[in-house]
C-alpha cells in the first residue's frame, strides 16, 4: 500500500513591509485626528468660558452681591462725598482703615455763597479710633462786618479731643459711627462672618435691584442700576455688623423703629472686573459718593497733643 506524503504546513506569516506612501497616509490620518480633537477641545473650552462669562461673571445679581462680598473683605477704602444745596457745597474725603484696627481720617470743607454774594469757607480735619474723636480747624474764611477784628488763626491747626459723656460709660467714637454706617457696609471680615453678613443681606431682602445695565468706561465693563433699600432689614443686619466690629450704638439700631419707614432708592455703579463699588448717588442727585483706593495703606498718626473740644469752642467765642 502506497504511503501518503503530507506536506508540512507553512506557518510563517508573510508581513508586507509598509510602503512609503502608506506610512505617510497613516501619519496624515493621525495628525488630522489630533488636530480635530484639539479644535473640539478649544471650542468646548471657549463655549464653557463664554457661558460662564455671560451667565455667572456678567450676571447682574452676581455682580452686586460679589461687590458686597468684596466691600466686606478690604483693609481700607477711600470715600469722597460731595453735596450741593441752598448755595452750600460740602466736600468730604473719608479714609477708613480696618486693619490692624478700625481707624478714620477725614478732611471736610463747607463752602457757602450768601444771597449778597458773600463767600465763606470752613475746613476741618478729624481722626477717630473706636473710643476717641479728634478734630481741628484747618481754614476759617468767613465774611466780617465792619469793625470786626476776629482772628481765627488762634484756633487753626489746634487739635481738640471730644470727651465721651455717655452715662453708661460705653466710650464710642461718634465720627467713626457716622463714617462706618453706610448703605453698603465695609469691613475686613474673615470668610465665615463675611458670608454670613452677605447671606443675611440677601435673605432679608435688604436690596432690590432694578433698571440694571452694563455699560463700558474706557473699555472696562461697569454695572449701573437702581437699588431700593428696606430700612428695617438693613438695620437688622447692621446690628450684627455692630456686634462683630464693636462700632455703633446698639440702642440706636432698633429694627422696630424702622418698621413703617419707606423704602428708598439709590443709584450705584460697580466695576465689573474688580467687583468694587465705585459710586453711590442719592435721590435728586444733590449728593454723590465716590469709592476707590481699596486696600491702600495710609499711616495714621493719632494726635498726641490736644485740648478739649470745649476749650476749642471757647477760643472761637473769645475772638
Amino acid at each position: 500500500m502506497a504511503k501518503l506524503k503530507l506536506k508540512k504546513p507553512n506557518l510563517k506569516l508573510k508581513i508586507k513591509k509598509p510602503t512609503k506612501a502608506g506610512f505617510k497616509s497613516t501619519i496624515k490620518s493621525t495628525k488630522f485626528l489630533v488636530s480635530l480633537l484639539l479644535i473640539l477641545g478649544i471650542a468646548g473650552f471657549g463655549y464653557t468660558a463664554y457661558y460662564r462669562y455671560n451667565n455667572t461673571f456678567m450676571d447682574k445679581e452676581s455682580i452686586f452681591y460679589g461687590m458686597l462680598d468684596k466691600s466686606l473683605n478690604t483693609s481700607s477704602v477711600l470715600r469722597s462725598i460731595e453735596q450741593d444745596g441752598g448755595g452750600k457745597t460740602e466736600k468730604q474725603s473719608i479714609y477708613l482703615s480696618f486693619a490692624p484696627q478700625i481707624t478714620l481720617h477725614t478732611k471736610s470743607s463747607v463752602e457757602q455763597i450768601t444771597q449778597s454774594r458773600e463767600h465763606s469757607l470752613v475746613a476741618t480735619e478729624t481722626y477717630a479710633t473706636k473710643d476717641s474723636d479728634f478734630i481741628r480747624y484747618t481754614n476759617i474764611d468767613v465774611p466780617k462786618s465792619e469793625g470786626d477784628k476776629t482772628d481765627y488763626t488762634k484756633v487753626l491747626d489746634t487739635w481738640a479731643k471730644r470727651a465721651n459723656n455717655d452715662p453708661s460709660g460705653n466710650k464710642q467714637s461718634q465720627f467713626l459711627d457716622e463714617a462706618a454706617f453706610t448703605f453698603v457696609p465695609f469691613g475686613n471680615f474673615p470668610d465665615g462672618k463675611r458670608a454670613e453678613l452677605v447671606n443675611n443681606l440677601r435673605n432679608r431682602k435688604v436690596y432690590q435691584l432694578t433698571d440694571t445695565k452694563i455699560t463700558y468706561d474706557n473699555g472696562r465693563p461697569v454695572y449701573a442700576g437702581s437699588v431700593s433699600i428696606n430700612p428695617r432689614g438693613f438695620v437688622e443686619v447692621m446690628r450684627d455688623y455692630a456686634v462683630a466690629t464693636g462700632v455703633g450704638n446698639l440702642d440706636q439700631l432698633d429694627p422696630s423703629q424702622y418698621e413703617n419707614k419707606n423704602i428708598f432708592t439709590i443709584q450705584v455703579k460697580i466695576d465689573v472686573i474688580s467687583r468694587h463699588l465705585t459710586l453711590i448717588q442719592y435721590p435728586k442727585g444733590d449728593r454723590t459718593e465716590h469709592y476707590d483706593a481699596y486696600g491702600l495703606y495710609k499711616k495714621l498718626d493719632v494726635p498726641t497733643k490736644y485740648i478739649s473740644v470745649e476749650e476749642l469752642q471757647g477760643r472761637l467765642q473769645q475772638n
